[in-house]
């Protein structure tokens, strides 16, 4: 029945803002764990340019040298939906400054108007081109070139 003087006041103190630090840190960790991280900090490129009819939409990751994932999209212009008009489909890439290239890009259809290329290993750093060629017909073909900055 006697209270525990100043060293049991000293404890609880101590307990109540080791417990309230922990509250805090949790609480944090939680609204961090929330955020998605920025495209930029994870070495991802997501690029588009005109290809004839289509739009070409690039996905490149993680851009440094190394294996690449690269991720092209083909989609319509006029109404918006994925391309599937020709399956002609070529690409290259090249490293103009060190006179590297042209290599091909081995593109594999993964869905209407999505192509993968995941053999693709790049081992020099510097500002690569990648040339995609689509043939639309017998007589029509369309270029587009995209820059890959690998580190």
């Amino acid at each position: 029945g006697e209270p525990p003087g100043r060293p049991g006041r000293a404890l609880r103190s101590a307990v109540r803002a080791e417990a309230a630090l922990a509250v805090a840190v949790l609480g944090v960790t939680a609204a961090l764990v929330s955020y998605a991280p920025s495209p930029a900090a994870e070495g991802v490129l997501a690029e588009s340019a005109p290809l004839g009819p289509a739009q070409l939409e690039l996905t490149a990751s993680p851009l440094r040298t190394g294996p690449q994932e690269l991720h092209v999209y083909l989609v319509d212009v006029k109404t918006g939906a994925p391309w599937t008009e020709s399956d002609d489909l070529q690409a290259t890439l090249e490293q103009r400054e060190k006179a590297i290239g042209p290599l091909p890009v081995a593109l594999e259809r993964a869905g209407p108007g999505h192509y993968v290329a995941t053999d693709t290993t790049l081992a020099v750093a510097g500002d690569w081109t990648l040339r995609v060629v689509l043939r639309a017909s017998r007589f029509d073909a369309y270029t587009a070139e995209l820059e890959l900055p690998i580190r």
